[in-house]
């Protein structure tokens, strides 16, 4: 069963950020979006995938794959 809700802690693996940096983002109001219960923080994971595919660094071997 794939988990829906996640802890900093697991978002940071998820996303490659470190808790720290997913606080700082969330002070900053950036990145993934969140919610707040009591001083709980929760992400979800369709918003973690959202916001990770979101802005692809499209490169030239990506641009080709594309095209076909």
């Amino acid at each position: 069963m794939e988990k829906i809700s996640y802890s900093p802690h697991e978002a940071a693996l998820v996303t490659g950020y470190s808790p720290g940096t997913l606080g700082n983002m969330r002070s900053a109001k950036t990145g993934p979006k969140y919610f707040k219960r009591g001083r709980k923080v929760i992400y979800m994971h369709d918003d973690l995938i959202r916001w990770l595919t979101a802005n692809p660094i499209m490169t030239k071997d990506a641009h080709d794959l594309e095209r076909g």
